[in-house]
């Protein structure tokens, strides 16, 4: 496998998400060595001149006005980080672990941080040989990953736990089975390794692939779902959608026509009714306004993994050092907010989408989609639980990034709590693959009942998958353990869903 080359390139969503699932190994370009001892060069030379640098000759946070000298004693990098890893709870995926080692070495490679060489290296070194720190969840309010990222950091040192050979043991040990000596930090370092956001946007990443993955067969379902519904497809037209010069509008329009190619409902006369419900007709908007969000958070993401936000910065092209703002993540905070506005909307729309199709009356489907008819019950117990799954994702469409308490004796007094963001967006991401997988299976169930008509290219594709694993339902069974089945085979078919997407979107900003 080919080494991933830090240094000359920026790193993308995609590639930071497979480089956590695999053991790829990392290298540095021909600039970075040069870089990282030039900065600590600076460092070097600023902290026998003596000035009031930040984290290099002054504390930290409300200490910021205590001054050390060189050679104090009681200010040690070690101290540092056990004194930060505030850090609680049980560690983040293995994967997602990985990924923000990933992204705080390639922060390293800009030499802004001005952390020693031989730390850089050391962090490389676990990397290659396929250790992984566990790194807990909690501790983090968006003013960089101080807590998380001291445990981060403090693998180099030997602090912590980690995962080797598929085991889990100290990282001590893990230095001692790996060979790697674990280093004694130079003055700046503890702060160049924790003062980042590493480990939350390693954290966004998977969830951003997550999610892409997750609408995209959500698009899928529900024009499955119109497909068995019988909905006038008159509203997809291209000239209708660009009445209104939406952003993706006409691509999104596109696309539903795509999906629904071949359909029944595409023949003249076949539909009757002039227009159905929105949760129907508004799936052209709906689709332009989730990929648009999520395209901007992903964005916003990939700025902050391959920025820099170190604080004090060293600015190699004055041999100077600053103080910076850089690890306050505002932005990206605001961006994942949004998208879990737009899921909340997509949400309620496949959740009306489903009553609708459950509730469906006229001639060409049974009621409550029961086969067997009579006092069968059918699909209607379906309905509480897509009435759990869309308060439960609407509960966790609260903005979270619109305040901050205070911390540090209010010097730290403003924070943009993405951690928080983005760990309910992941909830959110775990409902909605729930959500689409009732969609999915209520759209396909209902398409087979009716009699004699000619699938879409998404029911094609979905029924195909579905009644391979879960069967027919032609009589009242556990529908618990159908819905959980097709949320599997959903994930499992994520190239085929991804593929025909693109058939009707080839530039979609969800197919990285």
């Amino acid at each position: 496998m080919t080494p991933l080359i830090l240094g000359s390139a920026p790193l993308t969503i995609a590639e930071s998400v497979q480089f956590g699932h695999d053991s790829r190994q990392v290298e540095f370009s021909g600039v970075v060595e040069e870089r990282l001892h030039q900065a600590r060069a600076v460092v070097d030379g600023k902290l026998n001149e003596g000035g009031a640098v930040y984290g290099l000759t002054t504390s930290l946070g409300s200490k910021v006005g205590v001054s050390l000298s060189a050679s104090d004693a009681e200010w040690t990098e070690e101290l540092i980080l056990l004194n930060r890893m505030v850090a609680i709870g049980d560690p983040l995926p293995r994967e997602v672990c990985r990924t923000a080692m990933l992204l705080r070495l390639h922060g390293l490679t800009h030499g802004t941080a001005g952390v020693s060489p031989a730390a850089v290296h050391t962090l490389k070194d676990l990397i290659n040989a396929g250790v992984v720190v566990q790194i807990p969840a909690c501790g983090s309010i968006g003013a960089s990953d101080l807590g998380p990222g001291a445990v981060l950091g403090g693998a180099v040192v030997g602090f912590g736990d980690a995962w080797y050979a598929d085991r889990s043991l100290s990282m001590r040990e893990a230095m001692k089975q790996t060979g790697i000596v674990a280093r004694d930090l130079a003055r700046k370092d503890a702060i160049g390794l924790f003062n980042s956001s590493a480990v939350t946007l390693a954290r966004a990443a998977h969830l951003i692939d997550q999610l892409r993955a997750t609408v995209m067969g959500g698009f899928v379902a529900a024009v499955a779902n119109a497909d068995a519904f019988g909905v006038n497809p008159q509203v997809f037209r291209d000239d209708v959608n660009r009445l209104k010069p939406s952003p993706l509008a006409v691509e999104s329009a596109g696309l539903v026509r795509s999906l629904l190619h071949g359909s029944w409902v595409t023949h003249d006369g076949a539909v009757e009714s002039p227009q159905q419900a929105i949760s129907f007709r508004a799936l052209v908007p709906a689709i332009a306004t989730i990929v648009g969000a999520i395209d901007r958070v992903a964005i916003a993401i990939e700025t902050e993994m391959n920025g820099v936000s170190d604080n004090p910065a060293v600015l190699m092209g004055s041999s100077e050092m600053s103080s910076t703002a850089h690890f306050h993540t505002i932005e990206a905070a605001l961006h994942v907010d949004a998208v879990a506005i737009a899921i909340a909307q997509w949400s309620n729309a496949s959740a009306q989408r489903i009553q609708r199709m459950i509730n469906h009356r006229s001639d060409a489907l049974p009621q409550l989609l029961s086969v067997r008819g009579g006092a069968a019950t059918g699909l209607n117990p379906l309905q509480k639980t897509v009435a759990t799954l869309h308060a439960a994702i609407r509960s966790r469409a609260l903005p979270v990034s619109t305040d901050a308490l205070a911390v540090s004796d209010q010097v730290e007094d403003v924070a943009s709590h993405l951690p928080l963001a983005v760990e309910k967006m992941g909830e959110q991401v775990q409902y909605l693959q729930s959500l689409i997988a009732i969609e999915a299976f209520v759209a396909t169930h209902a398409f087979r009942l009716r009699a004699h008509s000619i699938p879409s290219r998404a029911t094609s594709l979905l029924s195909t998958k579905i009644f391979d694993v879960v069967g027919h339902f032609n009589e009242d069974r556990a529908l618990g353990p159908i819905v959980e089945s097709v949320a599997q085979v959903l994930r499992e078919c994520r190239d085929d869903i991804t593929e025909c997407v693109g058939q009707g979107w080839p530039n979609c900003p969800l197919i990285d």
